[in-house]
């Protein structure tokens, strides 16, 4: 998402993505199934919010094969901590805005680990999420993403006797990316 065609791709699917989201969440809090686990953790953030996030993460993974698997707790633990860390601002505004300026420039596994140092200082006892049901959120929204723009696909491979789910760009993002790069 840091190049050019990786800007206008996350500019032009979010709102894709976001309605998706909401049509998920509509359906899925109401009827029973299994990505309804994941509707509580998606409640609480802004589908506008998750879309963005959500094509991040597939937009990095675009240049590499990921395990599904991982890409979907990956992107489900980037969403917890965005929840927390607007749950910290809104909390605990002065602490926060003292965090954001220590933080400046710092990459995001030291933004994190002192977010939570944070937050533990002055008392907030922010639940985690169980695992399984980030699991969940992160399998359903690859999924709202693949389903509202087919950026990617989910394949087979096989390492030895394993076979393991991975994703991998779609022809589709792959011509798209080309014309944008012709272009620029």
């Amino acid at each position: 998402h840091r190049t050019h065609g990786g800007q206008r791709m996350l500019q032009e699917l979010s709102p894709l993505v976001a309605q998706e989201i909401r049509s998920w969440l509509e359906h899925a809090k109401t009827r029973p199934g299994r990505s309804h686990r994941a509707v509580a953790c998606a409640e609480v953030m802004d589908p506008r919010l998750m879309a963005s996030l959500t094509l991040k993460v597939l937009i990095d993974s675009l240049a590499v094969s990921r395990p599904y698997t991982g890409t979907a707790m990956l992107l489900a633990n980037l969403i917890q901590d965005c929840w927390i860390a607007n749950r910290f601002r809104d909390e605990c505004k002065y602490e926060y805005d003292q965090w954001r300026r220590r933080m400046k420039g710092k990459p995001y596994s030291i933004r994190k680990r002192a977010m939570k140092a944070f937050m533990r200082e002055y008392h907030d006892t922010t639940a985690k999420w169980d695992p399984a049901d980030r699991c969940a959120l992160g399998t359903v929204l690859i999924e709202v993403a693949i389903k509202a723009t087919g950026i990617c696909e989910v394949n087979h491979r096989r390492k030895g006797k394993k076979i393991d789910l991975v994703l991998e760009p779609s022809l589709q993002a792959l011509e798209w990316l080309e014309g944008q790069n012709s272009l620029a």
